[in-house]
């Protein structure tokens, strides 16, 4: 797709149809076909994360800690081959940003726009996106923030459909749902968050990576 800003610039988007087990082959087994690498060697990128997803770490100091304070007694630990499926979200992201910094990927400095989606399913916590981010991916946030690699970055929240769907299934009837339903424009359902801004414009991280 061939946009142009505000003041006139053109920049050509690219969409690759690339399925997720391109970037697990790649995180999990170190392999990159020619298709991969031309697609992520650009200037600029875009990095979703699902918000409603994310796997968090699981201490297990701390669950023996709470265990013995509840005076539980923990079962029989069962051993489970350790598989690179079970890691943690922002240890797949770190180490795959780190990937497009070295070897072949590496072109030098570039932009990175993160967003966070399914944002209405967070915005509960009344967290801004860079505070999702610290408390949530404290790894990435830490990566990002000290610089190890030369990446220019920002975070968004974003949440394409604006708010909870009633399920048909359930027989609801959210007034969420009916108020988002009554909006001249299904665009405005868009939420993009920006600190404490909130906006309907999903272009602004686009705007952002290619000035």
């Amino acid at each position: 797709m061939r946009l142009k800003d505000s003041g006139g610039q053109k920049v050509e988007v690219s969409f690759p149809d690339l399925p997720g087990e391109d970037f697990a082959r790649m995180w999990e087994r170190r392999e990159l076909d020619k298709g991969m690498l031309e697609t992520l060697t650009v200037p600029a990128l875009v990095l979703l994360v699902n918000g409603d997803t994310i796997r968090m770490p699981a201490w297990v100091v701390e669950r023996m800690a709470l265990a013995k304070q509840l005076r539980m007694v923990p079962p029989e630990v069962e051993t489970v081959e350790w598989s690179a499926d079970l890691a943690p979200t922002q240890v797949r992201i770190v180490d795959l940003l780190q990937m497009l910094m070295s070897g072949k990927l590496d072109i030098g400095a570039r932009r990175l726009a993160l967003l966070i989606s399914a944002w209405d399913k967070v915005e509960g916590e009344t967290l801004t996106p860079a505070e999702i981010l610290e408390s949530k991916l404290p790894l990435l946030n830490d990566y990002l923030r000290n610089g190890r690699d030369p990446w220019t970055w920002r975070v968004w929240g974003l949440s394409a459909q604006g708010g909870m769907y009633e399920d048909p299934e359930k027989n609801e009837s959210l007034a969420e749902t009916n108020r988002l339903r009554d909006l001249e424009r299904p665009s405005d359902r868009i939420k993009v968050v920006d600190g404490n801004a909130v906006s309907s414009d999903i272009t602004k991280p686009l705007e952002w990576l290619i000035t």
